[in-house]
């Protein structure tokens, strides 16, 4: 039997391998890992999911911004617990937006979610 502890354990690990991998410009394994850490769809609707997740891709976007697109392109695609991608959605909107620049996905938001688009959607770089 896994402590309880473990399946966290081991999503953390899959991204800090991913993001090594990343760094060296390995993109094609740190896509596979990312994706392996969305492999079992129950951990999505662990709140130690959301925060280790949202962690993650602050940690891509600040480190690794150009590889930060394909990790939020990986998590819209797998990714299916809606409190998740509600929780995710500054990060969701601004790949959209950056990719875009349509106005309207910004006319949409609450202002305190818009602000947090604009910030992120900055960091990446140009599509």
């Amino acid at each position: 039997n896994l402590p309880p502890e473990a399946p966290e354990d081991i999503f953390q690990f899959l991204f800090d391998i991913a993001e090594k991998c990343a760094s060296s410009n390995d993109f094609a394994r740190a896509n596979m890992l990312v994706k392996a850490a969305f492999y079992i769809p129950e951990w999505q609707t662990k709140k130690w999911f959301r925060r280790n997740l949202g962690l993650v891709l602050r940690r891509f976007l600040d480190k690794l911004p150009a590889a930060f697109t394909a990790v939020v392109d990986i998590t819209r695609e797998k990714v299916t617990d809606k409190d998740t991608l509600d929780f995710l959605l500054p990060y969701l909107k601004a790949v959209e937006y950056a990719r875009t620049g349509d106005q309207t996905i910004l006319d949409r938001l609450f202002p305190e979610i818009r602000e947090l688009v604009l910030e992120i959607s900055q960091k990446l770089p140009p599509s």
